[in-house]
């Protein structure tokens, strides 16, 4: 591992449009891991308006599969505001740290409120000599030849499937349903979990070549449906049903199929909004994956101001599940104390 710096600076914040970027140069080691910092003086959105986002990018350095999944686990970093007040020294004047996995489809990582611009109006020493507010950001990004670059998600791609194996099927039992057959070919190529299953001779669904999940209740037609599709495809779609996608979320994670979990989430972060965020947060607390980290940064915008707003809600969770909500507070004042550590 290796640390990395950028940064750029921004002269007269408000003469940017919300959405505009300034972008900082690239840099990382070859064969590894590339990153550089984007800054929206103005925001990334409407309601960031006023509030300066900041976000690391991390892309990974290769020449032959563009598209080829990636993930950089637990990438150290930290996005600050700093102030050269010598030759020699650098005053730090705000500073956000994480540690988060990037992804090729979740390459951009950072806070929508970094920096209230109302800040610079009324605090001296943001500026420096050339009246620019510099952002800096440094990340620890993995060497090549390291376990961590690049790692990639668990399933084996599709075009591993031995074709020329004689075929025979597995058949799932569901309840209310009827059963569902599967190519065991695809079924073992594409999921450890399964794989493991059905090559044990002590397990009987590998003797018989038959699963039954007629007592589980998290399993249906609809949702078991979509996980085999994604082992013959990649695909996923849970065209906006929220609780469709949590459903074959659940049995992704259960079965180790992390890419779909990826999907799944994705497809959740497009549907976050205020009014779903703490239940979405509810469902993935403790996960630390994509979800999680969009939930936390739409609640702690504006120093946690959804929570004020949805105040009347938060009395009904506690009494829901009390266990949940202890959980649920305590990972946000966490979060929210080491985001919003000042130096």
């Amino acid at each position: 591992m290796a640390w990395y710096k950028v940064d750029v600076a921004v002269r007269n914040c408000r003469s940017y449009d919300v959405g505009e970027c300034v972008v900082s140069d690239w840099v990382g080691c070859d064969g590894s891991f590339q990153m550089c910092l984007r800054v929206y003086p103005q925001g990334i959105e409407e309601r960031d308006y006023e509030s300066m986002s900041a976000y690391l990018q991390i892309a990974r350095d290769q020449e032959d599969d563009e598209e080829a999944n990636w993930s950089c686990p637990d990438l150290e970093f930290e996005i600050a505001a700093i102030r050269q007040s010598s030759s020699t020294r650098k005053e730090c004047r705000a500073r956000f740290l994480d540690v988060h996995t990037f992804t090729r489809e979740l390459e951009n990582f950072g806070w929508p409120d970094f920096l209230r611009l109302s800040r610079l109006d009324d605090e001296a020493g943001w500026l420096n000599e050339n009246g620019e507010v510099v952002i800096e950001a440094s990340a620890k990004l993995p060497l090549p030849g390291s376990s961590a670059c690049p790692t990639f998600h668990a399933e084996a791609p599709v075009s591993s499937v031995d074709l020329t194996q004689e075929p025979s099927f597995v058949t799932f039992h569901l309840r209310n349903s009827p059963p569902l057959h599967f190519d065991k070919r695809v079924l073992m190529a594409r999921s450890a979990h399964f794989r493991h299953m059905m090559s044990e001779a002590r397990w009987k669904e590998g003797r018989r070549g038959e699963i039954d999940l007629t007592s589980d209740p998290q399993v249906d037609n609809r949702s078991l449906s979509s996980v085999l599709t994604f082992l013959m495809s990649d695909c996923f779609d849970a065209h906006g049903d929220t609780v469709f996608a949590f459903a074959v979320r659940g049995l992704a994670d259960r079965w180790g199929l992390l890419g779909l979990v990826d999907k799944a989430e994705s497809e959740l972060v497009g549907l976050l909004c205020a009014d779903n965020a703490l239940s979405f947060l509810g469902q993935v607390i403790g996960t630390h994956g994509r979800l999680e980290h969009a939930c936390l940064s739409m609640i702690q915008a504006r120093d946690c101001e959804l929570l004020e707003q949805q105040r009347d809600r938060l009395d009904g969770i506690i009494l829901e599940d009390p266990c949940l909500a202890g959980q649920l507070f305590r990972s946000l004042l966490g979060v929210r104390h080491k985001k919003r550590r000042l130096c």
